[in-house]
């Protein structure tokens, strides 16, 4: 699909929707694609996270989830998947933390994020170190570093437990209502 295709608002979201759907249905033969097709995929996923409307960016961030839930089953961590839903990490973290997002788009963000995190913990540790070791301010390096605790407060590792996932999505709109709009990039 081109850009210039996704310039019609039924189209792009028609499009999405499919991406979503076979995401959802069949996450197992997406990192059997053709690399060419893989790769198209994964920017058509960050293309809609970053530039399309929130009701696509939410439709992207439902995709996300079974792909990162099969890279934890296939656990094939040189996998091109495993590779791609690391940037996703990090895309998913910056949309949270520091930007403004539609609050409509939190769950389906959480759902996303938490299972990224259970993916990449030691990225995600880096991310949260990085983004406190640039705060200037020591009561927002604060605040960050309190909240951030309370988000990841278990004493066991995050899997991808259900029960430990309502616990962080929980703990994540604590998170968004604490720090929320605290960072966001202007």
């Amino acid at each position: 699909m081109s850009q210039d295709f996704l310039k019609f608002p039924t189209l792009c979201n028609q499009y999405y929707k499919l991406i979503t759907f076979i995401c959802e249905i069949f996450p197992e033969k997406i990192p059997q694609l053709p690399e060419d097709l893989f790769k198209s995929l994964m920017y058509s996923l960050e293309l809609g996270m970053t530039s399309m409307s929130s009701e696509v960016c939410q439709l992207c961030l439902e995709a996300l989830t079974p792909l990162a839930e099969q890279c934890a089953k296939a656990q094939e961590t040189d996998s091109p998947l495993f590779l791609a839903t690391r940037h996703f990490l990090k895309l998913v973290f910056d949309m949270l933390v520091l930007q403004k997002h539609n609050t409509e788009m939190t769950t389906a963000a959480g759902e996303a994020f938490y299972t990224l995190v259970c993916l990449h913990q030691a990225e995600y540790s880096e991310l949260v170190e990085t983004l406190l070791s640039s705060q200037q301010d020591p009561v927002i390096y604060q605040r960050l570093a309190d909240a951030f605790n309370k988000l990841t407060a278990s004493s066991t590792p995050p899997t991808l437990d259900q029960k430990q996932k309502m616990s962080f999505l929980k703990s994540l709109e604590e998170f968004m209502a604490n720090v929320g709009g605290l960072l966001c990039v202007k």
